[in-house]
């Protein structure tokens, strides 16, 4: 096993606002609230235990350094392979969206974060009755396990086994939670007072999982449980999957969906630049019930009628089937957008999570006009004339979707996703590594993130006699598991 690494090059990293770097990347108009709001204390961690170096914050961004924690001159939180200090993703984040009361509402991270550390403390209550731990106290962290780093203050409610240990699933593994009750936070334009951009109540709590395994290597699994704190049932909901994915250079990059994977990727539009590509999948979507959900989702996802659930007494994870009348939803959804043609409100969040336009339109065509952008096969012998395979690079967005489901009041929902970086000969041979790749994290994760071990170490002892050593050896790695 590789050792990890886990390099804590700040211990409290103060975010007053956006960073301006030279590419200026955030500079955009629905964050120029968020330039204005008030300084926060965010804890960040880079985590370089396989062949990922990332960035983990206590705000529930991932893959984003704003302050250039690890001082190599960007912004960028997702160095793959790291080794050869190569950008594959600029920042990560998440959409929340709901209807409330009838209106879209998106709780979400992108460059900046409208959540803040913490839990929120009570349930099943109005939304403004709701009550949050200090943001700034010093238990608002990203807390780090590996094989040979047990953390003492591991938190009573993160994962432990039956014996009370932190569950360490993983060759390491982080944890941290927030939540969404300071709408100060908000990033919706045009501007204005926290009362007109109401958060949802969400209690988050995001884990991610790393193995040096080799195969499994070159993922980043993520855990993300989404707890509605209120008396409400949120029907109608989604979950998106935000990253500004930036291959080496962030100039020329283009994406594609596999919808047969469900995954969403980006990899370069020619060979000029690094070979590699890097891909996002939801490996278990939120529960849904078939009644709530298109007949062609209920086709395509009618096989996924169980969900991983852990076991305390043997610390692993284990396939538990649903209820009747219940599925896990994949991907439902794929949309990219060049970095001047973000959504900047809650309406147009939530119009691209259902697989609209943002405007709300509905998506029948091709290419970027599809619900599954560029859903064409970059491999195949015709791309080069294939509509939606896309033909020109761009510094993009994408959001992966996932919905609707229901947040039931005083409950919640888990999502699993991966984000996985792949090298090639040449940029088309990274996007066949990739899905090979993709290919092994799913079935892994599917036997409940078992990966392979070797046999134990037999056993052995030694017996000095007259001019002589005797070696004896049990055999039980013949009979362990691996």
């Amino acid at each position: 096993m590789k050792k990890a690494i886990l390099l804590i090059l700040s211990a409290m990293a103060i975010s007053y606002g956006l960073i301006q770097t030279a590419e200026s990347k955030e500079d955009n108009p629905s964050r120029l609230k968020a330039k204005l709001r008030k300084p926060d204390v965010i804890d960040q961690k880079f985590i370089a235990t396989n062949n990922w170096q990332y960035a983990m914050r206590s705000n529930g961004s991932f893959m984003y350094d704003p302050n250039d924690i690890d001082h190599d001159g960007n912004n960028a939180g997702g160095i793959f392979p790291r080794t050869e200090n190569k950008t594959l993703i600029w920042a990560g984040g998440m959409y929340i969206a709901t209807l409330k009361q009838g209106i879209p509402v998106c709780s979400e991270i992108e460059f900046m974060s409208e959540f803040q550390p913490g839990r929120i403390t009570n349930s099943r209550t109005s939304w403004d009755s709701l009550l949050y731990e200090d943001p700034n106290g010093a238990n608002q962290k990203v807390y780090y396990l590996d094989r040979d780093h047990i953390d003492n203050e591991w938190p009573d409610d993160a994962p432990r086994d039956i014996f009370g240990k932190p569950a360490l699933i993983a060759d390491a593994q982080t944890w941290m939670v927030f939540n969404d009750l300071d709408t100060s936070l908000s990033q919706k334009w045009p501007n204005g007072t926290p009362d007109d951009y109401p958060g949802l109540g969400l209690e988050v709590t995001l884990l991610s999982f790393i193995f040096s395994t080799p195969g499994f290597d070159n993922a980043v699994i993520y855990q993300v449980t989404i707890r509605n704190k209120t008396r409400v049932n949120y029907n109608d909901s989604y979950f998106g999957l935000w990253a500004d994915p930036d291959i080496d250079s962030g100039t020329n990059d283009i994406v594609g969906t596999d919808t047969t994977r469900g995954l969403g990727f980006a990899y370069n539009v020619n060979n000029s630049d690094y070979p590699a590509a890097v891909g996002f999948d939801f490996l278990q979507g939120p529960v849904a019930h078939v009644n709530d959900i298109s007949q062609k989702d209920v086709e395509k996802f009618k096989n996924q009628i169980f969900r991983l659930s852990y076991d305390p007494q043997y610390n692993i994870y284990r396939p538990k089937p649903l209820e009747s009348g219940q599925i896990t939803l994949s991907a439902t959804m794929h949309a990219s957008f060049i970095s001047s043609s973000d959504p900047f409100a809650n309406e147009h969040r939530y119009n691209l999570l259902k697989g609209l336009f943002a405007g709300g339109m509905p998506k029948s065509g091709t290419g970027d006009c599809d619900y599954y952008v560029y859903r064409g096969d970059p491999l195949a012998l015709e791309a080069s004339t294939d509509p939606n395979v896309e033909p020109y690079g761009g510094d993009h967005r994408t959001l992966l979707g996932t919905g609707p489901f229901t947040l039931p009041a005083d409950s919640s929902q888990e999502v699993w996703f991966a984000v996985i970086g792949a090298k090639g000969q040449d940029r088309l041979d990274a996007v066949r590594q990739l899905f090979k790749t993709d290919d092994i994290v799913q079935s892994v994760f599917n036997q409940g993130l078992v990966t392979p071990q070797p046999p134990e170490m037999p056993q052995l002892s030694v017996s000095a006699l007259d001019n002589r050593v005797v070696l004896t050896w049990q055999n039980n790695s013949e009979y362990s598991e691996d």
